[in-house]
């Protein structure tokens, strides 16, 4: 629950904090590679028995346009999953679409295997919105949509993004209803 204001990057290159009792390790690199992000998971794994990893984003780990290249990325991911057991959450960012509709699997930058190799696909969708002095900036209303599921129907359900904290919160259900009467206005 820290905002961007009060992380000390020089104590990194790991944060450890927690979620009720739930403890969360953050790390970064600014040399990230495969094979060192592979041997830093395998080490977690074993050292601290964490089960879950998210990398954030797949475009940092390839600066390519070579489709290919966003292929084998993203069966590394899958394969390190199988391999070392765990779950893994793959950040990738989208290709630029205009704000006239909302983001599909098919928007993800780099390769359809980024559609392909993944169990579950989430989107956060935010629409585009003029701030007070007229440039271009995300409204904090969220819509999230599970747009592939391999072993669920999917859906979705609206969050309240925090800026200065980077953090979702649930949105009350008659702020959800009011909202969707709104956008439903505005189509």
């Amino acid at each position: 629950d820290l905002s961007y204001d009060e992380i000390d990057y020089n104590q990194g290159p790991t944060y450890a904090m927690e979620l009720g009792d739930l403890p969360i390790y953050f790390g970064y690199s600014p040399r990230i590679t495969p094979e060192i992000y592979y041997n830093t998971v395998k080490e977690v794994r074993n050292r601290y028995g964490c089960e879950l990893f998210i990398f954030d984003n797949l475009q940092i780990l390839v600066v390519s346009d070579n489709e290919a290249d966003y292929s084998k990325a993203t069966k590394l991911f899958k394969n390190m999953a199988m391999e070392l057991d765990i779950m893994m959450l793959l950040i990738s960012q989208p290709t630029k679409i205009g704000s006239e509709r909302e983001l599909s699997f098919d928007d993800l930058k780099g390769s359809s295997a980024i559609g392909q190799d993944p169990d579950e696909i989430i989107l956060l969708n935010r629409k585009k919105i003029k701030d007070n002095n007229g440039f271009d900036a995300l409204e904090s209303k969220t819509k999230v949509l599970v747009d592939k599921s391999r072993f669920a129907l999917g859906g979705g359900c609206l969050l309240e993004f925090v800026g200065n904290k980077s953090k979702f919160i649930e949105k009350k259900k008659g702020v959800i209803n009011e909202w969707q009467s709104s956008n439903r206005d505005n189509e």
